[in-house]
């Protein structure tokens, strides 16, 4: 992790983490990876084309992760709907319905 993020200590101990902070993570990580340059999308995806995407368990567990999940999506492409069906810490089985991401493709 970035050693400029600011971070804090909530009351079961967790590390909480800035909002913009997580957007600039998400941001570098999405610069690194060149993901406005994918040739592949470019090519074979209309600009205008739209979809929709759930995310959902495949194990059981504990959910965690969301912020910095929903700050990729959100680094992105801001006009992307994400919906939450699920909190951070919730225990989750398979077949669980987390979230779901909706709009353009490309």
């Amino acid at each position: 992790m970035d050693r400029d993020v600011k971070h804090e200590i909530g009351p079961k101990g967790e590390v909480l983490l800035r909002e913009d902070d997580l957007r600039r993570q998400a941001e570098a990580a999405l610069m690194e990876d060149c993901v406005w340059q994918d040739i592949t999308t470019n090519t074979l995806v209309p600009e205008d084309q739209a979809g929709r995407a759930v995310l959902i368990a495949k194990e059981s567990g504990v959910l965690a992760g969301l912020p910095i999940t929903r700050m990729v999506f959100a680094a992105a492409d801001g006009t992307l709907k994400w919906t939450e069906r699920l909190e951070e810490g919730a225990h989750l089985h398979p077949g669980d319905r987390v979230a779901t991401i909706s709009g353009p493709l490309a």
